[in-house]
């Protein structure tokens, strides 16, 4: 019932972590996990799709056309990624699966949104999970619930948005478009999403591979596409296993604990690398609480000061 799409353009490197990296931190058997990918002259995914033949691949020829078809054979539910992502803490998709079926005012699940992270928007605790009114939200992520790094959706809702929308010939314009008109859109009255109260994944912005939309990346070390992939030619690999030892508080994180080694990293035991990020409940309780306030007050404050002194506090925080 529940299914993996992931976009991957020549990055096969970042591709292996994260499939390891999934397959570490959750119940997921790499058969339910489907890869589109492209590849550009000088790069080659033989390596990668050989360390991994469970995985379906389908190298894109028509990206909408691939994706729907791949979509249409998918569970109920479709977890969508990109080969930036990295998981770093363990989840099993059967509780997603259960949050959704007992919340049809829930547009999608996310996984890389979590209370550990800051410019919280007004959660509700429900157990081990948090949820939100999105059009409510502030913050850009919190704000638009439809996105390619870590998202759950039912499979009809993702084939009522195909059908629905337009000029979504990437990975790109598929996730930026449809989070846009999403909020145009009267048709769409599910303003529900949840996640973990902690985040499962991170996404690892050391590198760009398009350059149809203004992307934000860290550029600081070697880790451009063609490097890592003469790296990973060479028997070198991400080191994924570091970042469930750390604390995060943005869900896109720089090249501060990037490192390579020199075979698949070994884990001897897994119990001690899982729920590392985990929150008690009463700092949990406390967190919330803080940016239920700060949210409040920002909302007076909204319409006294300049938008560019907002946009600067908002982004402080």
């Amino acid at each position: 019932m529940f299914s993996v799409i992931c976009f991957s353009k020549d990055r096969p490197m970042q591709l292996d972590a994260f499939l390891a990296s999934l397959h570490f931190f959750s119940s997921l058997h790499f058969r339910q996990i489907s890869v589109i990918y492209t590849v550009s002259p000088g790069f080659s995914y033989d390596e990668v799709i050989a360390a991994y033949p469970q995985v379906r691949w389908i190298r894109e020829a028509g990206f909408i056309a691939d994706f729907r078809r791949c979509v249409e054979v998918s569970g109920d539910f479709i977890m969508l990624c990109c080969d930036d992502m990295l998981f770093r803490d363990y989840f099993t998709p059967e509780t997603i699966i259960k949050a959704l079926n007992e919340r049809p005012e829930a547009f999608g699940f996310s996984l890389k949104l979590g209370a550990n992270l800051h410019s919280l928007p007004r959660l509700t605790i429900e157990g081990e999970l948090l949820s939100w009114n999105w059009r409510d939200a502030v913050k850009g992520e919190w704000h638009f619930p439809w996105d390619l790094s870590g998202g759950v959706y039912r499979r009809d809702l993702i084939l009522s948005l195909l059908d629905r929308y337009h000029d979504l010939g990437s990975p790109n314009r598929l996730e930026l478009h449809v989070a846009l008109d999403i909020h145009d859109d009267t048709a769409v009255t599910q303003n529900l999403m949840l996640c973990f109260r902690t985040s499962k994944s991170v996404v690892l912005t050391i590198n760009c591979v398009q350059n149809e939309f203004e992307s934000t990346f860290d550029g600081s070390l070697a880790t451009d596409p063609a490097t890592l992939f003469a790296e990973y030619s060479a028997g070198n690999r991400l080191n994924w296993p570091v970042f469930s030892t750390k604390n995060y508080f943005r869900s896109h994180i720089n090249s501060r604990d990037f490192m390579l080694v020199q075979a698949t990293p070994m884990l001897a035991d897994q119990q001690s690398i899982r729920n590392s990020g985990a929150m008690s409940h009463r700092v949990l309780v406390l967190k919330i609480a803080f940016w239920s306030c700060a949210n409040i007050v920002m909302g007076f404050l909204h319409p006294l000061m300049p938008r560019r002194i907002m946009t600067l506090i908002w982004k402080f925080f």
